[in-house]
């Protein structure tokens, strides 16, 4: 089983990155829940994605399951019954040391944004985290670096996106031939 993760400081853009992946997935998926706490889609091939992606939330994917989602993330890897199976997360819910351990094979994707774009994220969408909370996301996205294997992908612009986009689709679904987006 390969866990492939897209993670990176709170306004990185991961969650607007993870609906152009999805969005290229396509729609012919099944929604799934394990346990109390985890949902997410099960795509055909065994590729799943966690999390919850509802019309444009600000703040969505695995930032709208329970803070309490690890333990059972971690049982649902164990419990995958194909060993072929591909799992994708983006967030700051799962990119925890025990969760990617429970992988056999772990693929990271770090997002990373100017410090000017994230405090115009941050601006435009009103949030409401504290200093404190941004320095310990970043340290916690460090130290996920150093201990696992990531690719860097810069996120500026909804140009970036798409690149990376399809860099993630390619690791997911090295087989399928990438979809244009709308209007290339």
């Amino acid at each position: 089983m390969k866990l492939v993760g897209v993670i990176g400081e709170p306004a990185t853009g991961k969650t607007a990155l993870m609906r152009v992946v999805l969005a290229r997935l396509g729609q012919a998926y099944t929604p799934f829940k394990f346990g109390k706490l985890l949902y997410g889609r099960q795509y055909p091939g065994s590729l799943y994605v966690l999390g919850i992606y509802v019309g444009a939330e600000t703040f969505g994917g695995t930032d709208r399951l329970s803070m309490a989602v690890q333990p059972v993330a971690i049982r649902f890897l164990r419990n995958l019954a194909p060993k072929r199976a591909i799992v994708v997360f983006e967030g700051d819910r799962l990119t925890r040391a025990g969760f990617l351990g429970a992988a056999r094979s772990v693929k990271l994707f770090l997002v990373e944004t100017s410090s000017a774009e994230k405090a115009r994220r941050h601006r435009a969408r009103g949030d409401t985290q504290s200093p404190r909370f941004h320095r310990s996301r970043a340290t916690l996205i460090s130290r996920i670096a150093r201990a696992f294997p990531v690719e860097r992908l810069s996120n500026e612009t909804d140009a970036d996106l798409l690149v990376n986009a399809a860099r993630i689709v390619r690791e997911i679904q090295p087989h399928a031939a990438p979809r244009q987006p709308h209007g290339a």
